[in-house]
């Protein structure tokens, strides 16, 4: 283990601080410690900026950390609760401590005197304690020695924790040399005893009321000095207050640790060791190990061919992770419901608990082998696993990002083994490329850990939301033992590729107003921010029947792998034109399959999503255009702009048992109407208890993923579709040649070999060729 070396002008006597800061509120040293049973106090600083648990039996690491805020304002000796705003700027591992019974007074291992614990400038005072040692040379021999300092031994106090006030904040408060308290300490002035325990509460005034401290602060130099406090031995709780401290007895059987703060002390503000709660995040676990299984694709263009990113991996969503105290294994999350003493509310949760590692072929039975996925439905082990959801990885730390437009995305699917109800998806979701880390001061997992998702359905049931626990309000589900939905959902636009099982698919893009993973509340969830319904082509619902299904009798036969393919056309045939059409091919057995063709009342025949087929569509189905009203391919087309983040899962569905997807719905009306049929499951079918406990062994598999240009990642010979209408006004071909985008050529292609102006017929491969 490595640490960054602070800047020169660190020391502990003066801090010459650089332009950076504003306000220098605190510096923290911090040595917590509980009962084996009270594991929620016990958290330290690692120099990564995480807050985690290290406190094994009697053994307690202490860390250093900078803490600034923005300059503010408050009037004369008032003080102010510093809660999410505090920012960790700097933190640096230094072992400080061990807790071990050895005579009190005594300091061992490094050479640190007492004197050099205090790590504070005392020449105020008779009788101070010399030259303190240089933080930056401190923490500049650590770091080039590689290792961490020895431990220093203390013992807890040979006599009972119920000191009088002054013999606390004497002996405990500012610290003991050579076992008698500095003589300078005898005359501070300001101390106040509080109204609720004159035993165990220590008030401090402002500074400028200490004998012998005034002008802690000189702005002009930008320097401030400090001095060392320690609660005392025994002490085990971290202040609740800002402005005072607060001593709380809990000695442990056979050692204690004390707990020590280094205080720099503002005219305006006091900070105690109340930081330790207000320096709060989303804790990654260290139980399971993270390792991100590989996964390769290919990036192809269509001079070059297509290269293989052996670099891939993929990561488990953050809602499927165990979450957990920091300093142990007490569930934070249970069932359907959050422990609300360890989780009273967002921030409090954020900070005790951690997203640990997964097992993901063992808990999840995720696996992967070279391109291919598979995700299994039921996974039992000591506990019952439903589904999964992972994201495709660029490295470790962020997810892979892809911009859709004037491009196509094609990958090979496995759905022969998806019941009624079950939905095996593909697709793209606008969050952000580090899983919101960057963003978010109180997200410590990231990516690496899989948060920061989102979608148009603005889901409420996700744990974490921008770093914090979605605690508030908090509803189990009535119908699903392992979810509930909180105050708060998470949105943003979402591009679903692939919907699907071995009855019925469907792909549909759903735009949002917002702009990236926005979090929403009340009604902003629902209807406020995106198109929850979207602009959806399922082959079936637009009124053909044989399109897709089990069997030689369909077009797209399910019982065998099929290959998808989807176009993101623009207008002007460039990267940065306005998206104008999401066209969808197939490949089965060798040959392309066109899309099927619309065969509804009052349509064209369209085969593929245009702003046009989206009118119509709504029209048609009496359905509202949410779809136009959230903007449509304009907004779509910026989030492919922005870049998309690839989702991959397998779920059944406990708000309508996914006949959305496979059967008649709205449940109870009428079949014959159109856009009501969209499969052929029956209206009891997708029931979640009676798929998961007569189908648990389901599966989906993808595999083959390719992304590049339009016509460089798949190949097969010609095929035709299952109609012959004319397509859609932005595709109609006309007696002088196929219209952009439809096949113009190929081996055994007997239709048109021209195209409409201004598009010309460009040989992919010998089997088929596009009007591009």
């Amino acid at each position: 283990m490595s640490y960054p070396s602070p800047p020169l002008e660190y020391s502990l006597e003066s801090w010459q601080l650089p332009n950076w800061f504003n306000t220098i509120t605190g510096i923290i040293l911090l040595l917590p410690n509980a009962s084996a049973q009270d594991d929620q106090h016990k958290v330290v600083l690692y120099n990564d900026g995480t807050w985690r648990t290290t406190c094994l039996g009697a053994l307690c690491l202490g860390y250093i950390s900078l803490l600034h805020k923005q300059t503010w304002d408050t009037p004369s000796g008032s003080s102010e609760y510093l809660s999410d705003s505090l920012i960790i700027t700097h933190a640096v591992a230094v072992r400080l401590m061990g807790c071990y019974r050895r005579p009190m007074g005594y300091l061992e291992g490094c050479g640190l005197s007492r004197g050099d614990l205090h790590l504070a400038s005392l020449s105020s005072c008779e009788g101070h304690l010399g030259p303190s040692p240089s933080l930056y040379n401190i923490l500049r021999s650590v770091h080039d020695t590689g290792s961490e300092l020895d431990p220093i031994s203390l013992s807890p106090p040979q006599r009972d924790v119920r000191y009088d006030y002054q013999h606390v904040f004497r002996r405990h408060l500012i610290g003991v040399h050579s076992g008698k308290p500095f003589s300078c300490c005898s005359s501070l002035s300001g101390v106040q005893e509080t109204n609720n325990n004159p035993e165990y509460d220590i008030r401090l005034a402002k500074p400028s009321s200490i004998s012998g401290r005034r002008n802690l602060v000189r702005s002009s130099r930008r320097t401030i000095n400090a001095f060392y406090v320690s609660p005392g031995v025994g002490y085990s709780r971290y202040v609740p207050m800002i402005s005072g401290l607060r001593a709380w007895q809990s000695l442990t059987s056979g050692a204690t640790c004390p707990a020590y703060i280094l205080l720099v002390m503002n005219t305006a503000l006091f900070l105690s060791l109340a930081l330790v709660g207000s320096v709060r995040a989303q804790q990654v676990g260290t139980v399971t190990a993270e390792v991100h299984p590989s996964l390769t694709w290919q990036k192809c263009t269509t001079s070059g061919g297509c290269a293989t990113q052996s670099s891939g991996k993929i990561v488990l969503d953050s809602n499927w992770r165990w979450v957990h105290t920091t300093s142990g294994y007490t569930n934070c999350y249970t069932g359907n419901a959050w422990n609300s003493t360890i989780c009273p509310d967002p921030t409090t949760c954020a900070s005790n608990c951690a997203l640990d590692g997964a097992d993901y072929s063992g808990t999840y039975g995720i696996t992967t082998s070279g391109n291919a996925l598979t995700l299994k439905f039921v996974t039992k082990t000591t506990n019952t696993n439903i589904g999964s959801r992972v994201y495709l990885l660029a490295d470790d730390s962020n997810y892979q990002m892809f911009k859709l437009k004037n491009q196509e995305f094609t990958f090979d699917v496995d759905v022969s083994n998806l019941p009624c109800g079950l939905n095996g998806a593909l697709y793209f979701s606008e969050m952000a490329a580090d899983g919101g880390i960057s963003k978010y001061s109180t997200n410590k997992a990231g990516a690496k850990y899989g948060t920061g998702y989102c979608d148009a359905q603005c889901p409420k049931d996700i744990k974490f939301i921008n770093g914090e626990a979605n605690v508030l309000d908090w509803t189990p589900s009535s119908n699903d033992a392992n979810a509930g939905t909180g105050r708060y959902g998470t949105c943003c636009n979402e591009m679903d590729v692939w919907e699907a099982n071995k009855v019925s698919t469907a792909y549909t893009p759903h735009p949002c107003t917002v702009e990236g993973q926005t979090r929403c509340s009340g009604a902003d969830c629902s209807s406020g921010y995106c198109d929850p319904a979207g602009c959806d082509f399922n082959s079936y619902r637009m009124g053909v029947k044989d399109y897709y299904g089990e069997g030689s009798g369909f077009t797209i036969d399910t019982t065998k792998k099929i290959t998808v393919v989807t176009q993101y056309i623009t207008g002007d045939g460039t990267a940065t034109g306005a998206l104008s059409e999401i066209r969808r091919l197939y490949v089965q057995d060798g040959k392309v399959i066109q899309n099927s063709k619309t065969n509804i009342s009052g349509m064209s025949a369209y085969d593929s999503i245009t702003e046009p087929f989206c009118t119509a569509q709504k029209t048609a189905f009496s359905d509202t255009n949410i779809f136009a009203a959230k903007g449509g391919f304009t907004n779509m087309g910026k989030a492919f702009d922005t870049g998309m983040v690839l989702v991959m899962s397998i779920w059944d569905d406990h708000a309508a048992n996914m006949l959305w997807l496979d059967s008649n719905y709205p449940v109870g009306a009428d079949a014959s109407q159109p856009g009501v049929a969209r499969g052929t499951c029956a209206t009891t079918s997708g029931v979640p208890s009676d798929v998961e406990t007569n189908y648990p062994n389901s599966s989906v598999t993808y595999s083959n993923i390719k992304f590049g240009d339009i016509g460089s990642t798949y190949s097969g010979t010609s095929s035709t579709t299952t109609t012959t209408s004319a397509a859609s006004s932005t595709t109609t071909a006309s007696s002088t040649g196929a219209a952009h985008y439809d096949q113009c050529g190929g081996t055994g292609w007997t239709g048109a070999t021209t195209c409409v102006s201004p598009y010309t017929c460009t040989v992919l491969n010998a089997f088929y060729s596009q009007c591009l």
